[in-house]
Parts: C-alpha cells; structure tokens; sequence
C-alpha cells in the first residue's frame, strides 16, 4: 500500500526496530479522491512484533489556522494604512475605516470611543450615533477581562512598543451576547489616541474547542487502549507461566503412581489457569464495551437477577457449602441498569467465595431503599464471614490495574469492572468491615443505584 511512501514505510520499521512511540504531522495525497489531506499520525509498538497506527485528519484545523494567519495579515496591513492616512482629515477617517473589511474604532486617552465604521456597528448592535463620543470602550468588554484591558489601553500611552498590539478578549454586543474577538492595537502617531480593529473569532473558537475535544477523546481512547494491553499482557503471561510450571511439573509426577493425587490436583491448577484467562479475556472486552452501554440502560427487576446468579454460583460451587439468602422487604424492586448488573452481583459473591477458609461459607444479601439527596436509592449490602479487606486495602480494590496477589490472585480487573458498571448506573459501592473495627471478621461490600419505579 504505501511502496510510493518510503517516510511511512521507514517509521514502521523504526517503531518496530526500536520500540517507540513516534508523533508526526504530514500530507498525505489520496489517489481515491484526488486530493491531499493533513493528518495527525502516531505510531506506537506492541509487544511483541505489533505496530498500532492512529491518524486522524487534521485538515479543518491547519486551513482554520491559515486563514487566521492570512486574516491577521490583513488586520495588520489595515492597520498600518491607517496609521500613516489617518494624519490627514476626518474625511480621510470615514473612507479608510469603512473600506478595511473589520470592526475599526478610533479611542480617545480617556477611554471614550470617537470613530466607529459600519462593522463596529453590526458588531456592537449599536449605530454609529449611539457610540461615537457616548461610548467607551470599557463598556463592550466582559468584567473579568477589563482590568486587563485597562491595564494594557495606560501601558499603551506611556510606552506603545513594549505593550501588547495582539491579543483576545470578550466582547458583550447590545443584546448582551458574548463574543470572542481578536484584537490588533496601536498609537496613532504623535497623538494620544489609538486605532483598534477586532476580529470576531466566536466561530474559529468553537472549532477549536471541538478539536480539542477530539483530541481529548483520541488521548482518553489511546490511554484506555493501552491500560488494556498493559494489563492483558501482565496477567496473560502470569497465566501461561503457572499452565507452564504446571506441565513441567506433570511430566515428572506423570509415571509416579504414587503422586497419582498429585497429579490429579496438578491437573485442576492448570484447568483453573486457562479458566482465568478466559474470565481475563472476558473481562477485557466487558470494560472496553462499558463506554457504550453507558447509555443504554433500562428498567431491570432486582431480586430476578440475584435469583439468577445465585442458581449459576450454586452450580459451580456444588462442593463448597455455601449459604446464600436474600433479605429484602419488597417482592418487586426495579433499578435502572443493563445486562452487566448480573457480572456486578456474579463478581462480589465469587470473590466472597474465594476468599473464604470456613466450613460453611456465609453471604448475606441485604435489600433496603435509602434516601440521599432527594433520591431514592436501592442499596445492596454483601456480607460474608471471609477473610475480610485490610483498611490499606479498602480503596486500591476498585482501582484499574490493582494487583495484590495474595488476596485477588494477580487478576486486577474484577472489582474495577464492578466499579465502573456501577458508576455507569449513576451509582456508589464501597467497602467495610462486616464487624466494624474487624476487618479479618468478613466484608460488607456495599452499592447504591437510583430506584426506579
């Protein structure tokens, strides 16, 4: 694709070669359209031999910013015209100023606004009437960008060459609408006076901001892109280490038969390692679609779903004694959430599951509606009789990327799943002890979402 491009070609290799991350902006000519196009490119390198490509087209951008050069260009030409014209009579004033193609004023020492031309007027909503020897400038600019400007108009009057000639402000019109202007600025010769011109650049300052915007999503994007990679890569390889250590080790157990036991228990290790990277893989791709379900939530019968994941716990855990009741005033409760409700209440009773030494595993699920803030809410309490969470421990749980392998088996995607399924429903979920003060005693996870009736 890219054999007439040896530069595109060169920094695939090199980001490939070296391992970097490489940032550029060039023109790239589509043969498909016939025309050019600026682009923003990054390339950044994947373990192991991967090279990830973004570009995205940055052609508004570069020709906003050429126009505003040009525009300047003019407004300083004008300017300066003006400046050598207007020495000779007010007739002189009135045809330059209504033929420079910008908003032109004329300002007096005390502020007070003398000449106008038409494009002031249409900017301002103001006839030329109601503004020369009424006005002063003063009364255009918004209040936190006055002191500023007044600053600058008695700078400019005691040394004009080391004060600002450029820069923006915001300018309120008659009907007391806001806009964004770019001013050029200076002394007219031997006089106390200055000649302004203002470029109304409301129109380029929203582009800009939706530029940003867009960039700003590229970086959240890019980021998230690589807190997946980083983290798949992490816990993938800790996987296939122990699968690996596994099979080393059932080679030389394999022709013992008295280790027969032993191998059998080595057998289940390995099963359950590929088991986490399934439940990996499936993480991962939960949290990258997280984004978009945000938006697509519904009306969603509380104890269904719990009735639900506890029948599909209790199958996988036939061997385990567990007792897992549901405390809840109300037959029917509706919440508003999505189909990722059911990982969140899978997650919280596994983890109270695994983390559990006793005989007979205890998990109680206590249902109530809570009032906050002129809301109702549907508040969810998980108390189990399990190992508990230390306090150091209380908040780094919901973190993307937490790995404390002694408690979570290196696997750092669980509760920070669980965490931002909650947050998309407008919700909370924290931690304590089951007994306050106790924290080896059992946890109480605990979650609030808005009730919906």
């Amino acid at each position: 694709m890219y054999k007439d491009q040896p530069e595109i070609l060169g920094e695939l290799r090199r980001c490939a070669d070296e391992q970097i991350s490489i940032f550029r902006e060039m023109k790239y000519d589509y043969d498909s359209i016939g025309e050019g196009k600026f682009l923003s490119v990054k390339y950044g390198f994947i373990p192991p031999d991967l090279v990830i490509v973004h570009t995205e087209d940055i052609t508004d951008k570069i020709e906003v910013l050429e126009r505003l050069k040009k525009s300047e260009s003019e407004l300083k030409r004008s300017n300066e015209n003006l400046k050598i014209r207007i020495t000779s009579s007010e007739e002189q004033y009135r045809t330059i100023f209504e033929n420079t193609g910008t908003a032109t004023v004329i300002i007096e020492e005390d502020t007070m606004i003398s000449l106008v031309n038409r494009q002031f007027e249409e900017l301002s909503g103001y006839s030329r009437e109601e503004i020369e020897w009424k006005k002063k400038w003063t009364e255009f600019v918004v209040k936190e960008d006055l002191d500023r400007m007044k600053d600058l108009h008695y700078s400019r009057r005691i040394d004009s060459e080391s004060t600002l000639k450029k820069y923006e402000f915001r300018f309120i019109n008659k009907e007391g609408n806001i806009r964004n202007i770019f001013l050029i600025i200076d002394m007219i010769h031997g006089t106390k006076k200055s000649v302004a011109s203002l470029l109304d650049i409301t129109e380029r300052k929203k582009i800009e901001e939706k530029l940003k915007e867009s960039e700003e999503k590229y970086r959240v994007a890019f980021n998230r892109a690589e807190f997946y990679k980083d983290i798949f890569a992490h816990d993938i390889n800790n996987i296939l280490q122990a699968i690996l250590s596994g099979l080393e080790l059932r080679n030389l157990i394999f022709d013992n038969y008295e280790k027969q036991e032993e191998l059998k228990e080595n057998t289940r290790n390995i099963k359950n390692q590929i088991m986490r990277g399934a439940k990996l893989v499936s993480n991962v791709r939960k949290l990258s679609q997280l984004e978009e379900a945000k938006g697509n939530l519904k009306k969603i019968e509380l104890l269904d779903v719990f009735h639900s994941v506890i029948s599909s716990v209790k199958k996988s855990y036939k061997a385990k004694n567990l007792d897992i009741r549901i405390d809840s005033i109300e037959t029917f409760i509706f919440v508003k959430a999505n189909d990722f409700l059911e990982d969140v209440f899978e997650n919280l009773i596994f983890n109270a599951i695994r983390h559990n030494q006793n005989p007979t595993i205890e998990i109680n699920v206590r249902i109530s509606i809570e009032l906050q803030n002129g809301i109702n809410y549907v508040k969810m309490e998980f108390i189990d009789n399990g190992v508990g969470v230390d306090d150091i421990m209380k908040e780094g749980i919901f973190k993307r990327g937490y790995n404390e392998e002694k408690s979570i088996y290196g696997m750092g995607l669980g509760l920070s799943l669980v965490r931002g399924i909650i947050e998309s429903y407008n919700g909370k979920i924290w931690v304590e002890d089951r007994i306050n003060g106790e924290s080896a005693s059992g946890s109480n996870f605990s979650i609030l979402i808005p009730e919906m009736v």
